[in-house]
């Protein structure tokens, strides 16, 4: 009866926390996903920017025919090297500690390419860019797929695709902005270095794949980190449960139940990629894509 007598004000009182948990549960999946997603801008701004660039660049350091195609090609062929080297990084460190150090590096490149003063610095910062490009593309995509809840999963790593073309767009408005001012290619080069640090100080905020804890016998830390992905409710507990026994039963088929043997050097980490068959994508779309730079820079 007393229940029957409940006013809308009482009722409304008894569900708001119910509706800001929903909410609080949306912005934390939209910032992660953003987060991650800038990895991908950050890959679509380096591969569009290189082209307003270079045409500052070689005029002022009269760079011959070679020099101009290896400062183009360098930093694709570095992206290839940095693709072999994530997948055993990702299953050594995890997902979030590979992303942290993929900011780090487009960061510390795209400082050097500001402040180049010779070719042999120019190839050094694109190199170093290429390494972070290598680690994040093929990183991101993963991320976002393993914290995105089943039913959200393909629309969200969708959106890595969609900020790799607005990072080609955002790069090319760049270059327009900056291509009358002096020294403007140093602007346009390291002004890839901010949203890298974004990225960096929102990676710091965001949990680890809940499926790599799972590979490394963590699995009261997935749960954690699956309930915070799934929206609040009675049947939450079962949406855990769910998706910690698929994913085990994906771990199982992998053969990766069990946690993997202690962190390798660099050079294993590569060698090991090599020998994947899971990693050959990344290289073939870097090559695809460093095709793509050496016809546009030739243009």
């Amino acid at each position: 009866a007393a229940a029957s007598q409940e006013g809308p004000t009482e009722h409304n009182a008894r569900l708001l926390p119910t509706r800001r948990c929903r909410l609080n549960h949306k912005l934390f999946l939209y910032f992660l996903v953003t987060v991650a997603a800038i990895g991908g801008g950050l890959f679509g701004y380096d591969t569009g920017v290189v082209s307003g660039a270079m045409l500052l660049i070689s005029d002022e350091f009269g760079l011959s025919a070679w020099q101009h195609e290896v400062v183009v090609s360098c930093t694709i062929a570095m992206a290839a090297i940095g693709s072999l080297c994530s997948d055993s990084m990702n299953r050594l460190y995890g997902r979030r500690p590979v992303l942290l150090a993929a900011s780090v590096v487009f960061v510390a490149g795209s400082v050097v390419l500001a402040v180049a003063s010779s070719f042999e610095t120019l190839v050094l910062g694109r190199m170093v860019v290429g390494i972070g490009v290598g680690l994040a593309s093929s990183t991101v995509p993963m991320f976002i797929a393993e914290l995105a809840p089943p039913e959200r999963r393909g629309q969200l790593v969708t959106l890595n695709s969609v900020c790799i073309i607005l990072g080609q767009v955002i790069a090319t408005l760049v270059a327009g902005a900056f291509s009358g001012v002096d020294d403007g290619w140093r602007y346009m080069l390291g002004l890839g270095a901010v949203p890298a640090a974004i990225q960096f100080l929102g990676l710091l905020l965001l949990p680890e794949s809940p499926r790599w804890l799972l590979s490394m016998g963590r699995e009261a830390q997935a749960r954690r980190v699956l309930r915070r992905l799934f929206a609040p409710g009675s049947d939450q507990e079962d949406k855990v449960d769910a998706e910690i026994k698929a994913m085990l039963d994906n771990l199982i088929a992998e053969g990766s139940a069990v946690p993997v043997r202690a962190p390798a050097s660099s050079l294993e980490c590569c060698a090991d990629g090599v020998a994947r068959t899971d990693s050959r994508q990344p290289p073939v779309a870097a090559v695809t894509e460093a095709a793509a730079e050496a016809v546009e820079a030739a243009v």
